[in-house]
């Protein structure tokens, strides 16, 4: 079932002025209901920018954003509406922390959207659990969290809305390897557990491997692929043309297989790799 659709999107900045640009051109695509895609591209490719359409937040010079077949700039109502459908997470959300405890600021979405105390409530702790705060770091300052903690407590003031659609833009950005890791866990299982759709926007092919099913490419403002991971990695030429790449795993298997190994070729993540390797040399290693 079709969630989310975008048809024939352009949008420009500084529009008559010699600065005018044309940050999307004519982009067309569907997000089924379910669906797990990265949104990928360059610096400048219109990324940002087109996850601010999806919430109104950004309205098009031409074409449509679709939430369930209705267009979301038909009217304030449907522009309010989508906000509380779509949970929208900036790059860096911990900075939108302002709140005088943990508590308070995850609770200031479900505020807004009238519910009463105790529905409030229940919503914070659940958000709160499902990324792995405590009851004691709801009571804290928001700005005596580690950096994790913060970018964790700024997700779940997301999750709390309960949005039909989650977006993340750059949900790993400026993390250690640990944090990364914790917040890449943190959307799969989101996923997993509740079944809604999850974009993210991402220039980490390693991340983008390890959770999404779906990719959309965009370069210069256009919409250059759309497909699943193993229909979007085995382009790679055409990416590296863009300025992008395929995961470092998948580099070293392709390297492997020039030097005569029988490696798969939709092979992304380390944990893929591990598994590969070990059913490959169970087997004898043959060309070895």
């Amino acid at each position: 079932m079709t969630i989310l659709e975008a048809k024939n999107i352009t949008y420009k900045y500084g529009v008559g002025t010699p600065f005018q640009i044309t940050a999307l051109d004519d982009i067309s695509f569907t997000v089924e209901k379910g669906d797990m895609l990265a949104i990928i591209g360059h610096t400048g490719s219109g990324k940002s920018t087109l996850i601010q359409h999806f919430n109104a937040l950004l309205k098009p010079a031409s074409g449509q954003i679709l939430l369930y077949g209705k267009d979301i700039n038909e009217s304030r109502d449907s522009a309010r509406y989508a906000r509380f459908k779509i949970g929208l997470c900036f790059q860096y959300p911990e900075y939108q922390l302002f709140e005088s405890t943990v508590y308070k600021d995850i609770s200031f979405g479900p505020m807004n959207m009238g519910l009463d105390k105790n529905e409030i409530d229940k919503r914070v702790r659940t958000a709160a659990e499902f990324v792995g705060l405590t009851d004691a770091m709801l009571q804290k300052s928001p700005f005596d969290l580690s950096g994790g903690e913060k970018r964790r407590a700024a997700i779940a003031g997301v999750m709390a809305m309960e949005p039909e659609i989650l977006i993340m833009d750059e949900p790993a950005a400026g993390l250690d390897p640990r944090g990364r890791r914790k917040i890449l866990e943190l959307i799969k299982a989101y996923r997993e557990k509740t079944g809604r759709t999850v974009i993210i926007v991402s220039h980490s092919m390693e991340d983008v491997a390890s959770v999404a099913e779906k990719i959309l490419v965009l370069n210069h403002g256009k919409a250059a692929m759309y497909g699943t991971v193993d229909e979007v990695f085995s382009r790679a030429e055409e990416l590296r043309e863009m300025g992008l790449n395929i995961p470092q795993i998948t580099k070293i298997f392709s390297e492997l297989n020039k030097y005569g190994f029988n490696l798969s070729k939709s092979t992304y993540t380390v944990k893929q790799a591990e598994k590969e390797l070990l059913e490959y040399f169970h087997k004898g290693a043959p060309g070895v």
